[in-house]
Formats: structure tokens, C-alpha cells, sequence
């Protein structure tokens, strides 16, 4: 199968003409080539289905309305890796996507404790107000459309002609412990985690500005130690996490994100077909 023009799978209005059935074998085959345009990527395919279809010469036209697809990703990891950065580049590019940031959800300065280590628990689940963020997700989930008007995100034409569930939705979840909350950890359909090593960590926290200034010893006495600890958690409980090296460049992860991203959706996009006409 050869698509009439090149598209861009991420985007909604998908087509597809089905021109060529090779028989025998039960393989979906899948050429890709690929091409950057501006800051889209679009494939030239070639496509092999098991079976027949009423002829070898007919077009299967197939649209957005009969793809259902609401993906929700992931960024985790280490305070100041980069995640918001990551963030900001793929929402640009993605089509229908809205973000949730952990970070709106902590609670008040003095709602939050003082360990044993001397210094307010920041960094730890409790100091978030992870009900309400796990009540936003799920806002998103019921009407992704409402959603992103709700909070200024522009959608594509076709998503806003149809009902929710018939065009392509993103959701990004961006924050240091998404993956130490055992009630949303199956939410995810993909997960990423940059990582970072400690001094490297160090010296980009020390020129932020927070609105809650850092402490002299904070970093030492309790964000990295919380962040070995967490890590660890998330390790244990949490499978299926892609691990980003925070130290390459922003254009580096991003694309090395948006390309697995892209895949996900392609993959999705063929299993639907498959299931169809298979």
C-alpha cells in the first residue's frame, strides 16, 4: 500500500488508499521513509496485508473517524533534567495536546511538614496534592476537546467537527514523581525519565529562582537524597519507563522522544488497519 500523498499520521484527517494486496504470509510489512518538513515527520509507506479484499485494484479509503486514538505520556524525572523543556518542544508539535503539570498541584508552604532531616518535605508525594491532579487526568480522559479549550489549547478542525472520541488526543503529564503514585501508574501509555548525574543536577539548580527560595544545605540534606530514594521506588514498582540521558541536547531528546511518540501512534494506526482488513 502506498499512501496518494504524504501525510502525517499524527495529524488528524488520515488517508490511505489501498492499491496493492501481496498474498500469502500473515506479516505486516512496513517500509518507512522518512523526511523532515519543518517540524513535522511524514512517511511514504508500503504496507502487505494477509487476505484479500474485494479486488486488488480497490481503494480503502480510511479517515480519522475510524481511528480512536487518546494517547497519554509521561515525563518524569530528576529536578532541573529538563523535563519542562522536552515539554514545551513536543506540545508544539503535537497535534490536540494539552499538558498537566505536577508541579501546580503542591500544597501551601505551611502545609507542608519538616522531616527529620530539618528542612520541608518538598520532595515527596505527600507535599502534592496528587487527588486533584489524578482528578484532572481524568478530566482530560472524558472530554479531551473540553479540556483543551478549558485551558487555551487550540485544536485541529476536524477534532472540534467531531465527537471526542474520534480524532487523535494528547495528553502530556510532566513532573518529578510520576511514577512513585501507584493509582496513576497504568494510565501512562508511554514513559519517560531523563536522568541526570548529581553535580550536573546540582549546578543547574543553583541558578534557578524558585518562589520558595532553597535553604543553604537543601540540596544535599534532602533533594538528592529524596531523588535516590524515589528512584529506587520507581524502579521497583514501575515498568516499561524509556530512559532519557539528560546530558545530550534539547534537539537530541526531543527528537529522540517525538520519534518514539510517532512509531506509537504509526503502530497503532496499522494494528487498527490490520484488524480491519486482516
Amino acid at each position: 500500500m502506498k499512501s496518494d500523498t504524504m501525510l502525517n499520521p499524527l495529524y488528524a484527517g488520515l488517508r490511505y488508499s489501498i492499491n496493492e494486496v501481496v498474498k500469502g504470509g500473515n506479516i505486516l510489512l512496513v517500509r518507512k521513509r522518512k523526511e523532515r518538513r519543518e517540524k513535522y515527520l511524514s512517511f511514504d509507506r508500503e504496507v502487505a496485508y494477509r487476505g484479500s479484499l474485494p479486488s486488488d485494484n480497490t481503494n480503502v479509503l480510511l479517515t480519522d473517524q475510524d481511528i480512536i486514538m487518546k494517547l497519554i505520556i509521561g515525563i518524569g524525572g530528576v529536578t532541573n533534567g529538563g523535563k519542562t523543556t522536552l515539554t514545551n518542544k513536543l506540545m508544539q508539535a503535537l497535534p490536540n495536546c494539552c499538558v498537566i503539570h505536577q508541579d501546580d498541584f503542591f500544597k501551601k508552604p505551611d502545609q507542608i511538614e519538616v522531616g527529620e532531616d530539618g528542612f520541608r518535605q518538598w520532595d515527596v508525594i505527600t507535599s502534592l496534592d496528587m487527588e486533584a491532579m489524578v482528578n484532572t487526568i481524568k478530566g482530560w480522559q472524558e472530554n479531551p476537546v473540553k479540556f483543551a479549550r478549558s485551558h487555551g489549547v487550540s485544536v485541529t478542525p476536524k477534532a472540534e467537527e467531531q465527537e471526542p472520541d474520534n480524532a487523535i488526543h494528547i495528553l502530556i503529564v510532566e513532573g518529578f514523581l510520576l511514577y512513585n503514585y501507584q493509582h496513576i501508574l497504568d494510565v501512562y501509555d508511554q514513559r519517560y525519565y531523563i536522568a541526570i548525574p548529581k553535580e550536573e543536577c546540582k549546578r543547574r539548580r543553583s541558578t534557578r529562582t524558585y518562589t520558595v527560595p532553597d535553604p543553604p544545605g537543601l540540596f544535599e540534606g534532602h533533594v538528592w537524597p529524596m531523588y535516590l530514594k524515589h528512584r529506587k521506588e520507581m524502579e521497583n514498582n514501575c515498568n516499561g519507563i524509556e530512559y532519557l540521558d539528560g546530558l545530550k541536547s534539547k534537539e537530541e531528546i526531543y527528537n529522540q522522544v517525538y520519534e518514539s511518540i510517532h512509531n506509537n501512534l504509526l503502530n497503532r494506526f496499522i494494528g487498527k488497519i490490520s484488524t480491519q482488513y486482516v
